[in-house]
């Protein structure tokens, strides 16, 4: 039985996923935030922050859905689930186009590299109208996370560009999170493979969000 809390006789189902889903959402909007803030290389910025808020947004969509369920009925939940698997598709779509956007590439393949994301979120959307497992979710977010990592590690190459440590260590903590959610290890009954996975989103967070700042497009793209 998933553990619950009651809070001045409303109960709130497996508290610390809703906690930690919601300490996602928090961080999540005020790095995106930090973000929108930055004028040097707005475009850029403005893609990542919209990121960022999809995935806040992703989480409080989610937490809602764990913490809330016993006063939701089951179109309700369905509903937030849809809302949730989507905003996490909106919040890869943004942060993959940002980082082709602050590539060196030349203008067409960046235009290229862009049809590709599009089209990548257009089949994720399209698969997830009829399916709602979470692995499709992972299924769709690995890729696109090895994409921020295989353009940085092209950038750092060419220009030994100074996000790029960042933004691929920030993939491989978020990729490291998804095979903990997964794997289904807990390590108490109060704080599960969801708690922890949540954990190390924050940590990834952080270290993408520093490479959103230090990207420095070589090229006049804005």
């Amino acid at each position: 039985m998933l553990p619950t809390v009651d809070i001045f006789g409303f109960t709130i189902a497996e508290p610390t996923t809703t906690v930690t889903d919601y300490l996602i959402t928090a961080v999540a909007w005020w790095l995106g935030a930090r973000l929108v803030r930055l004028r040097e290389h707005a475009l850029v910025r403005r893609l990542w922050a919209s990121g960022f808020f999809f995935i806040g947004l992703a989480a409080l969509f989610g937490g809602t859905s764990h913490g809330f369920a016993p006063h939701l009925d089951a179109l309700q939940l369905f509903y937030l689930w849809k809302a949730t698997v989507y905003s996490v598709g909106l919040s890869m779509l943004f942060a993959v186009a940002g980082t082709i956007t602050g590539a060196g590439f030349p203008r067409f393949i960046r235009s290229a590299l862009h049809g590709l994301n599009l089209a990548a979120f257009a089949v994720y959307a399209g698969w997830m109208i009829d399916h709602s497992d979470f692995i499709y979710v992972i299924y769709h977010y690995v890729p696109a996370m090895f994409s921020i990592a295989l353009i940085q590690g092209y950038e750092y190459w060419r220009r030994r560009a100074s996000s790029a440590p960042w933004l691929i260590g920030g993939v491989l903590v978020t990729l490291l999170g998804a095979v903990v959610q997964r794997s289904g290890f807990t390590l108490h009954p109060h704080f599960n493979h969801n708690d922890l996975y949540h954990l190390i989103q924050v940590a990834g967070l952080i270290l993408l969000h520093r490479g959103a700042v230090l990207i420095e497009p070589s090229g006049r793209i804005e």
